[in-house]
Protein backbone atom coordinates (compact mmCIF):
# COMPACT_ATOMS: atom_id res chain seq x y z
CA UNK A 1 0.00 0.00 0.00
CA UNK A 2 3.01 2.31 -0.18
CA UNK A 3 2.61 2.80 -3.96
CA UNK A 4 0.62 5.99 -4.71
CA UNK A 5 -0.56 4.47 -8.00
CA UNK A 6 -3.26 2.54 -6.19
CA UNK A 7 -5.27 5.82 -6.33
CA UNK A 8 -5.56 5.51 -10.13
CA UNK A 9 -7.71 2.83 -11.73
CA UNK A 10 -6.09 3.41 -15.16
CA UNK A 11 -2.60 4.84 -15.57
CA UNK A 12 0.45 5.04 -17.84
CA UNK A 13 4.11 5.68 -17.05
CA UNK A 14 5.89 8.37 -19.10
CA UNK A 15 9.67 8.65 -19.00
CA UNK A 16 11.29 12.07 -19.14
CA UNK A 17 12.63 13.32 -22.48
CA UNK A 18 16.16 13.86 -21.13
CA UNK A 19 18.63 10.96 -20.86
CA UNK A 20 20.09 9.85 -17.53
CA UNK A 21 19.94 11.59 -14.14
CA UNK A 22 19.04 15.29 -14.57
CA UNK A 23 17.94 18.29 -12.55
CA UNK A 24 15.42 19.30 -15.25
CA UNK A 25 12.66 16.88 -16.21
CA UNK A 26 10.61 17.33 -19.42
CA UNK A 27 7.67 15.08 -20.28
CA UNK A 28 5.83 14.82 -23.62
CA UNK A 29 2.31 13.42 -23.38
CA UNK A 30 0.86 12.62 -26.81
CA UNK A 31 -2.74 11.91 -27.86
CA UNK A 32 -4.19 14.03 -25.07
CA UNK A 33 -7.65 15.15 -26.26
CA UNK A 34 -8.67 18.79 -25.89
CA UNK A 35 -10.81 19.61 -22.83
CA UNK A 36 -9.75 16.45 -20.94
CA UNK A 37 -8.32 16.70 -17.40
CA UNK A 38 -5.61 14.24 -16.32
CA UNK A 39 -4.18 13.60 -12.85
CA UNK A 40 -0.44 13.11 -12.60
CA UNK A 41 2.25 12.50 -10.04
CA UNK A 42 6.02 12.29 -10.31
CA UNK A 43 8.18 9.40 -9.19
CA UNK A 44 11.76 8.68 -10.10
CA UNK A 45 14.99 6.81 -9.65
CA UNK A 46 18.61 7.70 -9.05
CA UNK A 47 21.40 5.52 -10.38
CA UNK A 48 18.75 2.90 -11.07
CA UNK A 49 17.33 2.86 -7.55
CA UNK A 50 13.64 3.86 -7.24
CA UNK A 51 13.17 6.79 -4.86
CA UNK A 52 10.82 6.20 -1.94
CA UNK A 53 9.15 9.61 -2.13
CA UNK A 54 6.79 10.86 -4.85
CA UNK A 55 5.18 14.19 -5.62
CA UNK A 56 1.67 15.05 -4.56
CA UNK A 57 -1.03 14.26 -7.17
CA UNK A 58 -1.34 17.09 -9.74
CA UNK A 59 -4.05 17.78 -12.29
CA UNK A 60 -3.80 19.51 -15.66
CA UNK A 61 -6.50 20.48 -18.15
CA UNK A 62 -5.74 20.20 -21.89
CA UNK A 63 -6.81 23.46 -23.52
CA UNK A 64 -7.32 24.09 -27.22
CA UNK A 65 -4.24 25.34 -29.09
CA UNK A 66 -4.17 28.95 -30.13
CA UNK A 67 -5.18 29.36 -33.76
CA UNK A 68 -2.99 31.54 -35.98
CA UNK A 69 -4.39 35.02 -36.63
CA UNK A 70 -6.74 35.54 -39.57
CA UNK A 71 -4.99 36.37 -42.84
CA UNK A 72 -1.78 35.34 -44.60
CA UNK A 73 0.56 33.31 -42.36
CA UNK A 74 3.59 32.64 -44.57
CA UNK A 75 4.67 32.66 -48.22
CA UNK A 76 7.25 31.09 -50.53
CA UNK A 77 8.22 32.03 -54.07
CA UNK A 78 8.88 28.55 -55.44
CA UNK A 79 9.72 29.57 -59.05
CA UNK A 80 10.37 32.78 -60.98
CA UNK A 81 8.40 31.38 -63.94
CA UNK A 82 4.97 29.85 -63.40
CA UNK A 83 2.28 30.15 -66.04
CA UNK A 84 -0.78 29.23 -63.99
CA UNK A 85 -2.32 25.75 -64.54
CA UNK A 86 -1.07 24.53 -61.16
CA UNK A 87 -2.17 21.75 -58.87
CA UNK A 88 -1.13 20.86 -55.31
CA UNK A 89 -1.75 17.77 -53.16
CA UNK A 90 -0.60 16.44 -49.79
CA UNK A 91 2.03 13.66 -49.77
CA UNK A 92 2.59 12.73 -46.09
CA UNK A 93 3.19 14.52 -42.77
CA UNK A 94 4.40 18.02 -43.71
CA UNK A 95 5.29 17.28 -47.37
CA UNK A 96 3.27 18.69 -50.29
CA UNK A 97 3.56 18.25 -54.07
CA UNK A 98 3.10 20.95 -56.73
CA UNK A 99 2.72 20.45 -60.51
CA UNK A 100 2.95 23.49 -62.77
CA UNK A 101 3.94 24.98 -66.10
CA UNK A 102 7.38 26.49 -65.49
CA UNK A 103 10.36 27.86 -67.46
CA UNK A 104 9.97 27.54 -71.25
CA UNK A 105 6.41 26.27 -70.61
CA UNK A 106 7.80 22.88 -69.59
CA UNK A 107 6.18 20.68 -66.96
CA UNK A 108 7.69 20.74 -63.45
CA UNK A 109 7.10 18.97 -60.13
CA UNK A 110 8.29 20.29 -56.77
CA UNK A 111 7.92 19.17 -53.18
CA UNK A 112 7.91 21.55 -50.24
CA UNK A 113 7.41 21.29 -46.49
CA UNK A 114 4.49 23.05 -44.76
CA UNK A 115 4.00 22.77 -41.00
CA UNK A 116 0.57 22.45 -39.41
CA UNK A 117 0.84 26.03 -38.09
CA UNK A 118 1.25 27.32 -41.66
CA UNK A 119 5.01 27.88 -41.68
CA UNK A 120 6.43 27.05 -45.13
CA UNK A 121 9.88 25.49 -45.45
CA UNK A 122 12.20 25.37 -48.44
CA UNK A 123 11.72 23.39 -51.64
CA UNK A 124 12.72 19.78 -50.91
CA UNK A 125 13.18 18.38 -54.42
CA UNK A 126 12.15 19.10 -58.02
CA UNK A 127 11.85 17.32 -61.37
CA UNK A 128 11.14 18.40 -64.94
CA UNK A 129 8.63 15.79 -66.11
CA UNK A 130 7.77 17.29 -69.53
CA UNK A 131 10.61 19.01 -71.48
CA UNK A 132 8.60 20.45 -74.39
CA UNK A 133 5.18 21.87 -73.51
CA UNK A 134 2.81 21.61 -70.56
CA UNK A 135 -0.47 23.27 -69.56
CA UNK A 136 -3.44 22.41 -67.36
CA UNK A 137 -1.78 20.26 -64.66
CA UNK A 138 -3.83 17.88 -62.49
CA UNK A 139 -2.50 15.51 -59.82
CA UNK A 140 -3.75 12.28 -58.24
CA UNK A 141 -2.30 9.68 -55.86
CA UNK A 142 -2.43 5.93 -56.53
CA UNK A 143 -3.68 4.65 -53.14
CA UNK A 144 -1.39 2.53 -50.93
CA UNK A 145 1.67 3.31 -53.05
CA UNK A 146 4.28 6.04 -53.47
CA UNK A 147 3.13 6.51 -57.08
CA UNK A 148 1.37 9.60 -58.46
CA UNK A 149 -0.37 10.65 -61.69
CA UNK A 150 -0.13 13.99 -63.47
CA UNK A 151 -2.51 14.87 -66.30
CA UNK A 152 -1.63 17.73 -68.64
CA UNK A 153 -1.99 19.27 -72.08
CA UNK A 154 1.30 18.59 -73.82
CA UNK A 155 2.99 18.84 -77.23
CA UNK A 156 0.53 19.40 -80.07
CA UNK A 157 -2.11 20.32 -77.45
CA UNK A 158 -2.67 16.58 -76.96
CA UNK A 159 -3.76 15.16 -73.62
CA UNK A 160 -1.31 13.08 -71.58
CA UNK A 161 -0.99 11.23 -68.30
CA UNK A 162 2.37 10.48 -66.69
CA UNK A 163 3.19 8.47 -63.57
CA UNK A 164 6.10 8.95 -61.18
CA UNK A 165 7.10 8.12 -57.62
CA UNK A 166 7.61 10.42 -54.63
CA UNK A 167 8.91 9.25 -51.26
CA UNK A 168 7.18 10.37 -48.06
CA UNK A 169 10.15 12.67 -47.57
CA UNK A 170 9.44 14.41 -50.90
CA UNK A 171 12.18 12.91 -53.11
CA UNK A 172 11.25 12.09 -56.72
CA UNK A 173 11.96 8.96 -58.65
CA UNK A 174 12.03 9.00 -62.47
CA UNK A 175 8.94 9.11 -64.68
CA UNK A 176 7.51 5.57 -64.74
CA UNK A 177 5.11 5.56 -67.69
CA UNK A 178 3.32 7.86 -70.14
CA UNK A 179 -0.04 7.59 -71.90
CA UNK A 180 -1.35 9.85 -74.67
CA UNK A 181 -4.99 10.05 -73.65
CA UNK A 182 -6.14 12.02 -76.67
CA UNK A 183 -3.93 12.44 -79.79
CA UNK A 184 -5.79 15.56 -80.94
CA UNK A 185 -6.60 17.65 -77.87
CA UNK A 186 -6.84 17.11 -74.12
CA UNK A 187 -6.97 19.35 -71.05
CA UNK A 188 -8.64 19.94 -67.65
CA UNK A 189 -8.29 16.35 -66.44
CA UNK A 190 -10.18 15.14 -63.38
CA UNK A 191 -9.62 11.72 -61.82
CA UNK A 192 -11.57 9.34 -59.58
CA UNK A 193 -10.26 5.99 -58.36
CA UNK A 194 -13.02 3.38 -58.73
CA UNK A 195 -11.10 0.61 -56.97
CA UNK A 196 -8.27 -1.80 -57.73
CA UNK A 197 -6.55 -0.62 -60.89
CA UNK A 198 -9.63 1.07 -62.40
CA UNK A 199 -9.70 4.87 -62.80
CA UNK A 200 -12.34 7.23 -64.23
CA UNK A 201 -11.22 10.34 -66.12
CA UNK A 202 -13.19 13.38 -67.28
CA UNK A 203 -11.61 15.93 -69.61
CA UNK A 204 -12.13 18.33 -72.50
CA UNK A 205 -10.93 16.55 -75.62
CA UNK A 206 -11.06 16.56 -79.41
CA UNK A 207 -13.27 19.25 -80.90
CA UNK A 208 -13.65 20.82 -77.42
CA UNK A 209 -16.12 18.02 -76.58
CA UNK A 210 -16.33 16.49 -73.12
CA UNK A 211 -15.12 12.92 -72.60
CA UNK A 212 -15.24 10.18 -69.98
CA UNK A 213 -12.67 7.38 -70.06
CA UNK A 214 -11.86 4.48 -67.79
CA UNK A 215 -8.34 3.10 -67.62
CA UNK A 216 -6.32 0.48 -65.79
CA UNK A 217 -3.46 2.13 -63.88
CA UNK A 218 -1.41 -0.50 -62.12
CA UNK A 219 0.00 -0.18 -58.61
CA UNK A 220 3.54 -0.02 -60.02
CA UNK A 221 2.56 3.09 -62.00
CA UNK A 222 2.34 1.46 -65.44
CA UNK A 223 -0.69 2.03 -67.66
CA UNK A 224 -2.88 -0.90 -68.63
CA UNK A 225 -5.70 -1.14 -71.13
CA UNK A 226 -8.32 1.51 -71.80
CA UNK A 227 -11.65 0.05 -70.67
CA UNK A 228 -14.36 2.40 -71.95
CA UNK A 229 -14.74 5.80 -73.62
CA UNK A 230 -17.86 7.99 -73.88
CA UNK A 231 -18.37 11.54 -75.12
CA UNK A 232 -20.59 13.23 -72.54
CA UNK A 233 -21.01 16.46 -74.55
CA UNK A 234 -20.35 16.69 -78.29
CA UNK A 235 -20.40 20.50 -78.69
CA UNK A 236 -18.53 21.82 -75.64
CA UNK A 237 -17.52 20.02 -72.44
CA UNK A 238 -15.08 22.38 -70.77
CA UNK A 239 -13.74 22.45 -67.19
CA UNK A 240 -15.44 19.24 -66.01
CA UNK A 241 -15.85 18.79 -62.23
CA UNK A 242 -16.22 15.11 -61.36
CA UNK A 243 -17.82 13.73 -58.16
CA UNK A 244 -19.01 10.37 -56.89
CA UNK A 245 -22.75 10.32 -56.15
CA UNK A 246 -23.50 6.84 -54.80
CA UNK A 247 -22.71 3.28 -55.79
CA UNK A 248 -22.00 3.26 -59.53
CA UNK A 249 -23.34 6.79 -60.12
CA UNK A 250 -21.13 9.81 -60.88
CA UNK A 251 -21.81 13.49 -61.56
CA UNK A 252 -20.15 16.00 -63.91
CA UNK A 253 -20.61 19.78 -63.78
CA UNK A 254 -19.17 21.56 -66.80
CA UNK A 255 -19.30 24.51 -69.18
CA UNK A 256 -21.45 23.30 -72.06
CA UNK A 257 -23.50 24.52 -75.00
CA UNK A 258 -23.67 28.32 -75.32
CA UNK A 259 -21.15 28.53 -72.42
CA UNK A 260 -23.98 27.70 -70.01
CA UNK A 261 -23.68 25.60 -66.87
CA UNK A 262 -24.62 21.94 -67.25
CA UNK A 263 -24.82 18.95 -64.92
CA UNK A 264 -25.00 15.29 -65.94
CA UNK A 265 -25.04 11.96 -64.09
CA UNK A 266 -23.51 8.76 -65.48
CA UNK A 267 -23.40 5.16 -64.36
CA UNK A 268 -19.97 3.50 -64.36
CA UNK A 269 -19.52 -0.09 -63.18
CA UNK A 270 -16.71 -0.98 -60.72
CA UNK A 271 -14.97 -2.67 -63.64
CA UNK A 272 -14.97 0.58 -65.60
CA UNK A 273 -17.82 0.02 -68.09
CA UNK A 274 -19.49 3.38 -68.80
CA UNK A 275 -23.22 3.33 -69.56
CA UNK A 276 -24.35 3.96 -73.13
CA UNK A 277 -25.99 7.29 -72.20
CA UNK A 278 -26.24 9.66 -69.27
CA UNK A 279 -28.77 8.99 -66.51
CA UNK A 280 -29.94 12.60 -66.20
CA UNK A 281 -28.98 16.11 -67.38
CA UNK A 282 -29.85 19.61 -66.20
CA UNK A 283 -28.86 23.13 -67.23
CA UNK A 284 -28.12 24.84 -63.90
CA UNK A 285 -27.20 28.23 -65.42
CA UNK A 286 -28.80 29.40 -68.67
CA UNK A 287 -26.64 32.52 -69.08
CA UNK A 288 -22.98 31.72 -68.43
CA UNK A 289 -20.77 29.33 -66.46
CA UNK A 290 -16.99 29.27 -66.31
CA UNK A 291 -14.69 27.00 -64.28
CA UNK A 292 -17.33 25.21 -62.17
CA UNK A 293 -16.31 23.40 -58.99
CA UNK A 294 -18.55 20.78 -57.36
CA UNK A 295 -18.65 19.53 -53.76
CA UNK A 296 -20.77 17.03 -51.87
CA UNK A 297 -22.39 18.75 -48.87
CA UNK A 298 -24.48 16.12 -47.06
CA UNK A 299 -26.89 13.35 -47.99
CA UNK A 300 -28.07 14.04 -51.55
CA UNK A 301 -27.09 17.74 -51.47
CA UNK A 302 -24.31 19.14 -53.70
CA UNK A 303 -22.89 22.63 -54.23
CA UNK A 304 -21.55 24.14 -57.45
CA UNK A 305 -19.41 27.31 -57.34
CA UNK A 306 -18.48 29.07 -60.56
CA UNK A 307 -18.07 32.30 -62.48
CA UNK A 308 -21.43 33.37 -63.88
CA UNK A 309 -22.76 36.62 -65.27
CA UNK A 310 -25.92 38.47 -66.24
CA UNK A 311 -26.65 39.35 -69.85
CA UNK A 312 -24.71 42.11 -71.62
CA UNK A 313 -21.56 41.69 -69.52
CA UNK A 314 -18.20 41.07 -71.14
CA UNK A 315 -16.68 37.59 -70.72
CA UNK A 316 -14.28 37.09 -67.80
CA UNK A 317 -15.97 39.86 -65.82
CA UNK A 318 -18.67 37.76 -64.20
CA UNK A 319 -19.96 37.35 -60.68
CA UNK A 320 -19.18 34.53 -58.30
CA UNK A 321 -22.11 32.18 -57.69
CA UNK A 322 -22.89 29.18 -55.50
CA UNK A 323 -25.87 26.97 -56.19
CA UNK A 324 -27.04 23.94 -54.25
CA UNK A 325 -28.88 21.08 -55.88
CA UNK A 326 -30.30 17.65 -55.02
CA UNK A 327 -29.06 14.53 -56.81
CA UNK A 328 -30.68 11.21 -55.87
CA UNK A 329 -28.59 8.08 -55.41
CA UNK A 330 -29.92 6.74 -58.72
CA UNK A 331 -28.60 9.85 -60.54
CA UNK A 332 -31.89 11.73 -60.87
CA UNK A 333 -31.22 15.48 -60.72
CA UNK A 334 -33.83 17.60 -58.94
CA UNK A 335 -34.25 21.37 -58.80
CA UNK A 336 -31.98 24.10 -57.43
CA UNK A 337 -32.31 24.44 -53.64
CA UNK A 338 -30.62 27.80 -53.06
CA UNK A 339 -28.57 30.43 -54.89
CA UNK A 340 -25.97 32.79 -53.44
CA UNK A 341 -23.94 35.49 -55.18
CA UNK A 342 -20.67 35.69 -53.24
CA UNK A 343 -19.25 38.64 -55.21
CA UNK A 344 -21.18 41.83 -55.89
CA UNK A 345 -18.77 43.69 -58.15
CA UNK A 346 -17.79 42.65 -61.65
CA UNK A 347 -14.97 40.17 -61.02
CA UNK A 348 -13.00 37.62 -62.99
CA UNK A 349 -13.95 34.90 -60.56
CA UNK A 350 -11.77 31.96 -61.56
CA UNK A 351 -13.19 29.77 -58.80
CA UNK A 352 -10.87 26.86 -58.05
CA UNK A 353 -12.01 25.15 -54.84
CA UNK A 354 -14.81 24.56 -52.34
CA UNK A 355 -13.06 23.32 -49.20
CA UNK A 356 -14.91 22.19 -46.02
CA UNK A 357 -13.88 24.25 -42.99
CA UNK A 358 -16.07 22.72 -40.25
CA UNK A 359 -19.43 23.69 -38.73
CA UNK A 360 -21.13 23.75 -42.17
CA UNK A 361 -18.71 26.39 -43.48
CA UNK A 362 -16.71 26.23 -46.73
CA UNK A 363 -13.74 28.16 -48.14
CA UNK A 364 -13.65 29.35 -51.76
CA UNK A 365 -10.56 30.75 -53.49
CA UNK A 366 -10.80 32.78 -56.68
CA UNK A 367 -9.19 35.41 -58.90
CA UNK A 368 -10.94 38.74 -58.39
CA UNK A 369 -10.75 42.32 -59.75
CA UNK A 370 -7.50 43.22 -61.51
CA UNK A 371 -6.29 39.63 -61.05
CA UNK A 372 -6.13 39.97 -57.24
CA UNK A 373 -6.33 36.76 -55.18
CA UNK A 374 -9.29 36.41 -52.84
CA UNK A 375 -10.70 33.88 -50.35
CA UNK A 376 -14.19 33.82 -48.85
CA UNK A 377 -15.87 31.73 -46.16
CA UNK A 378 -19.53 30.84 -46.55
CA UNK A 379 -22.06 28.80 -44.59
CA UNK A 380 -23.82 26.04 -46.54
CA UNK A 381 -26.16 24.09 -44.32
CA UNK A 382 -26.56 20.35 -44.71
CA UNK A 383 -30.06 20.89 -46.13
CA UNK A 384 -28.60 23.01 -48.95
CA UNK A 385 -29.61 26.43 -47.60
CA UNK A 386 -26.85 29.02 -48.06
CA UNK A 387 -26.56 31.60 -45.32
CA UNK A 388 -26.02 35.29 -46.04
CA UNK A 389 -23.84 37.29 -45.60
CA UNK A 390 -20.39 35.74 -45.97
CA UNK A 391 -18.75 34.56 -42.75
CA UNK A 392 -15.45 36.18 -43.77
CA UNK A 393 -13.39 37.28 -46.77
CA UNK A 394 -9.98 38.79 -47.42
CA UNK A 395 -7.40 39.35 -50.15
CA UNK A 396 -4.40 37.02 -50.06
CA UNK A 397 -2.56 38.80 -52.89
CA UNK A 398 -3.24 42.44 -53.82
CA UNK A 399 -1.20 42.28 -57.06
CA UNK A 400 -1.86 39.00 -58.87
CA UNK A 401 -3.45 35.78 -57.63
CA UNK A 402 -4.14 33.91 -60.85
CA UNK A 403 -6.18 30.67 -60.70
CA UNK A 404 -5.37 29.79 -57.07
CA UNK A 405 -5.41 26.10 -56.13
CA UNK A 406 -6.16 25.57 -52.44
CA UNK A 407 -6.11 22.58 -50.06
CA UNK A 408 -6.33 22.27 -46.26
CA UNK A 409 -3.24 21.93 -44.06
CA UNK A 410 -4.82 21.85 -40.59
CA UNK A 411 -7.79 23.55 -39.01
CA UNK A 412 -8.00 26.50 -39.75
CA UNK A 413 -4.90 26.67 -42.02
CA UNK A 414 -5.05 26.33 -45.82
CA UNK A 415 -2.32 26.53 -48.47
CA UNK A 416 -2.81 28.29 -51.81
CA UNK A 417 -0.62 27.68 -54.88
CA UNK A 418 -0.93 30.24 -57.66
CA UNK A 419 0.77 32.29 -60.36
CA UNK A 420 1.61 35.68 -58.87
CA UNK A 421 3.13 38.97 -60.01
CA UNK A 422 5.26 38.69 -63.19
CA UNK A 423 4.02 35.08 -63.47
CA UNK A 424 6.13 33.84 -60.59
CA UNK A 425 5.06 30.75 -58.67
CA UNK A 426 3.87 31.35 -55.11
CA UNK A 427 2.70 29.38 -52.11
CA UNK A 428 0.83 31.15 -49.32
CA UNK A 429 -0.72 29.76 -46.17
CA UNK A 430 -3.78 31.50 -44.79
CA UNK A 431 -5.98 31.24 -41.73
CA UNK A 432 -9.67 31.97 -42.08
Amino acid sequence: MDDVRFCFDVYDDFEQDEDGDTLIHTFSLVDWPICVTKWLYLWGSRAGVVCVSTSVPLHFHRTAPLFPPRGVIDSLEFDTECYSSLDIIHIAANVYLIAYCGPDHDGFLKTVSIESNGQIGAVIHWMEYEPNLCFSNALAHIPDTDKYIVGFQGPGNDGYLRTFSVSEGGVFGPVIDSWEVDPTYGRDFRFLHLGGTVWLLAYQGSGSAGYLKTKHINLDGTFGATISTKRFQSILGAFPALVHISGNMYGIAYTGRDFDGWLQTWEVSPGGIIAAAFKDSREFDTEYCHYPQMRHIAGNIYAIAYQGQPNNVAPHEGYGWIKTITIADDGTIFGIIDIFQFTHNLMATMVTAIIPAGNETYIIAYTANDDHGQVVKVTIHDDGQIEEPLVDEFEFDDTRGWIPEMIPVSEPVFVIAYSGVDEHGWLKTVSI
